[in-house]
């Protein structure tokens, strides 16, 4: 069988090797069901990523505590509490477009091309004797050229992305306007290689000379 997601991953059918469709079942923004039609005997319980549908409450399992598609919220607050936000019950600010299916964080770093480089070389985090041993990563790719523009002195640079687990982004040490730009995350070199966080993709920044 195969399966046919929305834009976000939320399963809307299920066909089998021909093509023809054994499940079918659209929903609101939120995840609540408007119709399910079910071709073949077969029950399809998964819903918005992460979570498995408790067909006698209603309710969608996600692991920590459960979703109410009806109202579009969590009933249980957050279990990390006001780190994850101050409204404890929200799935996401935007249900169509946002996913959070592994508890991973994106944040963003400018940097010079040798550092990059040594990066994609060796696949480890390091840095110059002398200098802190670690990396600040913006929270937006925007902060991250802004970063890459000013330290970079006028050179070319790359900008990356990579996916922090939450613990260790909610365990970083946070600075809320670094360089008076925007907010910024430290993380240690050692944390950033046990946890083999590597760039899922990077951008050639030019300067233009003057």
């Amino acid at each position: 069988m195969a399966g046919h997601t929305d834009l976000n991953g939320c399963p809307e059918e299920l066909t089998d090797a021909n093509g023809k469709i054994l499940w079918e079942c659209s929903f609101q923004l939120w995840g609540k069901r408007i119709h399910e039609i079910e071709h073949e005997s077969i029950e399809q319980n998964l819903r918005y990523q992460g979570q498995y549908l408790d067909r006698e409450t209603g309710l969608h399992y996600n692991t920590f505590r459960y979703y109410d598609p009806d109202i579009g919220r969590f009933t249980q607050p957050d279990p990390i509490g006001l780190l994850g936000g101050f409204n404890l019950y929200q799935y996401a600010p935007n249900g169509l477009t946002w996913i959070d299916p592994l508890g991973l964080m994106l944040l963003y770093r400018g940097m010079n091309l040798a550092e990059y480089d040594e990066l994609m070389k060796t696949g480890k985090w390091t840095s110059p004797p002398s200098t802190l041993e670690g990396k600040w990563f913006a929270e937006s790719y925007k902060d991250a050229v802004t970063w890459g523009e000013k330290m970079g002195h006028g050179g070319d640079f790359r900008v990356v992305q990579v996916s922090v687990p939450d613990n260790i982004a909610d365990a970083a040490y946070k600075n809320p306007r670094l360089d008076d730009i925007a907010k910024a995350r430290f993380i240690d070199n050692v944390i950033l290689n046990k946890a083999k966080i590597k760039p899922k993709w990077s951008k050639y920044i030019h300067q233009p000379k003057c």
